[in-house]
């Protein structure tokens, strides 16, 4: 994984104005995220790792544990820029030789329901449905990301509005499907649409914070082929957000 990360890495080199050469390595070049940890490495030239001191105004900088002198992480808490600041250690105190910008974006989340963000779905499977969970497109990202609410709306194939519900967080893990809900997903028949909607997430520090721009839209199918658990039964289910085991019983 350590190699694999530097291999990753662009070098960003600059030669300062007493002539020293500081590089900081990115896999991304001047691009960071937020609410992430953002992996990069720092080189000075006739400077040990240990003499330099990393700082940030935007979140904070940490040294990757269990890695090789030279290597930090940036956590960012808003958009914009951040600036990395990078000092040495001297007998008179720090001293600054270099500074760098970087442009920082949000991260490119959208949530799913058992790992689909819209389309067609099986009765079966909505009825089986936990929470949803966010994940982010097109990087191999999983952020620890927190659903504190979200609105499930169900409309009939003509239009009409069935069921209205408004989910919230009441423990840790994020908001789940509730017991009312469930059970209205027991009647949905062919040609339904489920929409989720109104996602407010927790990250970093910012508490609530709408964060899906696209509601999900899933159209029920093969509805004929749900059979409704017998009072008793019990099912393993997994949590999709903590990847927990459990048994329900209906």
């Amino acid at each position: 994984m350590k190699r694999l990360i530097a291999l990753l890495f662009l070098n960003m080199v600059i030669q300062t104005g007493n002539g020293q050469v500081v590089a900081i390595e990115t896999p991304r070049g001047h691009q960071l995220y937020m609410c992430i940890d953002n992996h990069f490495k720092v080189a000075v030239e006739n400077t040990p790792s240990k003499d330099l001191v990393l700082e940030t105004d935007n979140g904070s900088i940490d040294r990757e544990e269990d890695y090789p002198p030279g290597y930090y992480k940036i956590n960012t808490k808003k958009d914009g820029k951040a600036v990395i600041y990078v000092d040495r250690k001297t007998p008179k105190g720090l001293k600054r030789i270099d500074s760098q910008i970087f442009w920082v974006k949000k991260l490119p989340c959208v949530a799913a329901l058992g790992g689909k963000p819209g389309g067609p779905f099986s009765k079966s499977s909505i009825c089986a449905q936990i929470a949803p969970q966010v994940y982010v497109a097109n990087l191999n990202i999983h952020p620890d990301f927190i659903i504190e609410q979200f609105t499930v709306i169900v409309h009939c194939p003509c239009g009409q509005e069935l069921f209205k519900r408004t989910l919230k967080n009441n423990g840790t893990f994020g908001a789940r499907i509730d017991p009312t809900t469930n059970d209205f997903f027991t009647t949905l028949e062919n040609g339904d649409t489920v929409l989720f909607t109104d996602f407010k997430i927790r990250n970093c520090d910012f508490g609530l914070e709408p964060q899906f721009y696209q509601p999900m839209v899933f159209t029920i199918t093969e509805a004929e082929k749900y059979h409704k658990p017998i009072p008793g039964e019990v099912y393993e289910l997994e949590d999709p957000v903590t990847g927990n085991v459990f048994k329900k019983t209906y």
